[in-house]
């Protein structure tokens, strides 16, 4: 007898003794079992169809996003492995290549399981800080509530503008975080954001591989301040100020081959090693006051109003580098390098350059850069040429014009300009939001803008 009678014949024995037991047999279900960890069909191949189906549609999934969930890639590996015996060559344990992402991955728990295990279920209701954050297609922004004067904001690189929206509110998220050195240890705070993919991501974390490594570095940088957050979204309408943040262009970005820069950022900085306003990928450090200068050959273009530190710095610490800055014979900072009649003696050499060798950068509120933008002098320039009868303008009235500029920045202290500069911001950033200009300013205009700031302050 072959080997189907021989199990037929013991399958009807079998029946027949189970009827004789009084078991009521169900003949239509007795095609298919599952026993022993197996799925025996002795009729159809449903099994089989179901299997092709789901690798079908996985390799799908991988042809459109090669990260997907671990759920799918389980509920095909059981399969297969369950149909070992029919098929062969399926086994738990089979061997596999283990991918730097997913190594990264078990790194991560093994570092954190035992770290968030005991959380609690309830989020904490009472929080230290509250932090506003945005990002526009062409910078960040961010500040906190309980410090209104601590406000934060970047510009991002060309290859930074080409990523997502949601890519972009998360890597402001951990700038501003890196940025908050104000932040005591052991802090809890409440982290306002107008994106949900940005809270769900912080939270649960993504399937898209760089979204993911933004959240890792988000709690990364939690755990190196060892504070905590919690992410909550508000609408647009909500978060109006750290929109506006996002939006300003920093003036102090034109900053200037050396082996330090120390006023840069990471799309202009002119050495490896480099300084910055706030926190950005390859920074050095944050605010180059803060670190020493010795034994560095320092590249230093700082803003105007940083120069007077800037020259007592390096005094102090003997430090050698390069200044540039503006010929401004009238400006605070001036009696410091020069003393009526020659520059001081830490100065080993000088060059006066060409104001064409300045470059604008991407800020839209100096008052430096090339003849396309729109400075201070090239306005006064502007104005007298229409008002000269044959629209040209002579090297002495040239001159003139430049001298103004200088009556103006040296009859003022370095607080005041800096409390200027930092009131006119404000209206800029406003004027910018609402698609103004900024200068000249029409006089509706501004008193739109001071009905707006008596509506927010109360006065």
């Amino acid at each position: 007898m072959e080997l189907e009678e021989i199990a037929l014949s013991f399958s009807l024995v079998v029946q027949s003794d189970l009827r004789e037991s009084g078991f009521l047999l169900a003949d239509e279900k007795c095609n298919a079992m599952v026993w022993l960890g197996l799925y025996w069909n002795f009729k159809e191949e449903q099994r089989v169809n179901k299997l092709l189906i789901s690798i079908t549609k996985l390799l799908e999934r991988i042809g459109k996003n090669p990260c997907i969930p671990l759920r799918e890639i389980a509920c095909v590996t059981g399969q297969i492995i369950s149909m070992h015996t029919a098929v062969g060559k399926a086994s738990w344990n089979a061997s596999i290549m283990v991918s730097q992402e997913a190594r990264s991955e078990l790194i991560f728990w093994l570092n954190n399981i035992t770290k968030r295990n005991g959380q609690y279920i309830d989020c904490f209701t009472e929080f230290d800080y509250r932090v506003y954050s945005d990002a526009s297609s062409t910078g960040y922004g961010g500040f906190i509530v309980e410090n209104e004067k601590y406000e934060i904001f970047g510009s991002w690189s060309h290859l930074e503008m080409s990523e997502s929206s949601t890519w972009r509110e998360l890597e402001a998220v951990k700038r501003i975080l890196f940025s908050c050195e104000n932040c005591p240890e052991g802090q809890y705070i409440q982290w306002y954001t107008d994106n949900k993919s940005v809270v769900s991501i912080i939270e649960k974390g993504s399937m898209k591989p760089q979204l993911q490594e933004k959240a890792i570095d988000i709690h990364n940088v939690c755990e190196a301040k060892n504070v905590s957050i919690n992410p909550v979204w508000v609408p647009r309408s909500n978060n109006r100020k750290a929109d506006m943040l996002s939006r300003v262009s920093d003036s102090e970005d034109w900053y200037g081959p050396h082996t330090c820069d120390r006023f840069a950022s990471h799309y202009n900085t002119k050495c490896s090693k480099f300084n910055s306003k706030w926190w950005c990928p390859g920074t050095s450090g944050v605010d180059a006051f803060m670190h020493s200068w010795c034994n560095e050959l320092n590249w230093l273009v700082p803003p105007p109003r940083l120069i007077s530190r800037v020259v007592d710095k390096s005094v102090t610490e003997k430090s050698k580098g390069t200044l540039v800055i503006p010929l401004w014979r009238s400006a605070p900072y001036w009696p410091k390098v020069h003393d009526g009649s020659m520059f001081m003696s830490f100065i080993k050499d000088h060059r006066i350059l060409s104001s064409k060798i300045v470059c604008k950068g991407r800020g839209n509120n100096g008052i430096f850069g090339d003849k396309k933008s729109l400075s201070l002098t090239s306005s006064i320039l502007e104005d007298v040429s229409l008002a000269s009868k044959n629209g040209t303008v002579s090297d002495k009235l040239q001159d003139l014009a430049h001298s103004i500029v200088n009556h103006l920045v040296g009859s003022r202290s370095d607080n005041t300009i800096k409390n200027y500069f930092s009131a006119f911001k404000k209206w800029q950033t406003f004027a910018n939001s609402e698609n103004l200009k900024a200068i000249p300013a029409e006089p509706i205009h501004v008193a739109l803008f001071l009905t707006d700031l008596m509506n927010k302050d109360g006065v």
